[in-house]
């Protein structure tokens, strides 16, 4: 069974352990809401936050939402207990951090592969969302890793993990501007996933009362290619879910320029003007993949 694959334009983290946070999250815009049971959740938390998890996933109306659950990384002992406890909740996706090399999903991959089996749940159904580059040697191994299962369907990429164990000190200039080494793991991150088709989602804004600084941000994502970002406060929504929605306008050209490249290369002609400019095979496929993205926002996955 092909894992879930619904629109993603925001998903907002909230902490395993609060309920209270988790039905304000209910009421934004997101598309989806990862429960954290890493770096939110404090150690003597994490057996109640599972626990809550699973009960939420199993009695909340999501209402559409996308139902994601960030274990912690194999490194920390916790990661099998983490699904084990929280599988019969349903999620649709893990959020896997730290990862460093293939091996590290695949062993993921099987610990999912068991669980969906004592459910009785088809096996592969569970989806993957993959933080890279929160460890240098992921960057190594992108390649292998979008590779390594069919249950990935996003990567997202990490900066406050990565700059930690470089021993960097900061990731933003005093401009507020990523520093060159996060614009290069930001693009092969990217680059990465649309050749896999996975979906391609930006990393966080930390800084959650600056939605300048974040609107600024989440449109350069847009432009670059992400369809969509991760969030961690709930004011960062609709800035998101504005930068990453499709207009009447974009599908209205899209359409008509996808109807116009056909219908000349019926004619024999792979270019041709249009709107003032020339048009060829890569602006048709470009308003393709706009027009199946517009698709998917109008219908959203149920499941």
């Amino acid at each position: 069974m092909v894992p879930y694959r619904g629109i993603r334009r925001s998903l907002l983290f909230v902490p395993g352990e609060s309920e209270r946070k988790f039905q304000h999250a209910l009421k934004t815009a997101a598309d989806g809401i990862i429960f954290d049971l890493e770096d939110s959740v404090a150690a003597h938390l994490k057996p109640v936050a599972r626990k809550q998890v699973n009960r939420l996933l199993k009695t909340s109306d999501f209402a559409g939402k996308e139902r994601l659950v960030r274990i912690n990384p194999l490194s920390s002992g916790l990661t099998e207990q983490d699904i084990e406890e929280t599988i019969a909740g349903r999620p649709h996706t893990y959020v896997i951090p730290k990862v460093s090399v293939p091996e590290d999903i695949q062993q993921i991959d099987r610990i999912l592969e068991r669980n969906e089996d004592k459910y009785g749940f088809p096996l592969g159904s569970t989806g993957l969302l993959v933080i890279v580059a929160e460890t240098p040697a992921s960057m190594l191994y992108l390649r292998e890793i979008a590779a390594s299962s069919t249950r990935i369907t996003g990567f997202t990429w990490g900066n406050e993990d990565l700059i930690t164990a470089l021993g960097g000190k900061k990731i933003r200039d005093d401009a507020g501007e990523l520093i060159p080494l996060f614009h290069i793991v930001r693009s092969f991150a990217l680059l990465t996933a649309v050749s896999f088709n996975i979906d391609p989602l930006d990393a966080v804004y930390a800084n959650f009362k600056d939605l300048t600084g974040l609107s600024k941000e989440a449109q350069d994502a847009a432009d670059l290619g992400y369809i969509g970002k991760i969030a961690i406060h709930p004011d960062q929504i609709n800035p998101i879910n504005r930068h990453f929605e499709i207009s009447d306008e974009e599908i209205a050209e899209a359409r008509e320029l996808v109807e116009a490249f056909e219908v000349a290369r019926a004619n024999g002609q792979n270019t041709f003007a249009f709107k003032g400019g020339m048009v060829d095979e890569p602006h048709y496929t470009r308003a393709m993949k706009l027009l199946k993205r517009a698709d998917r926002l109008k219908n959203r996955m149920k499941f």
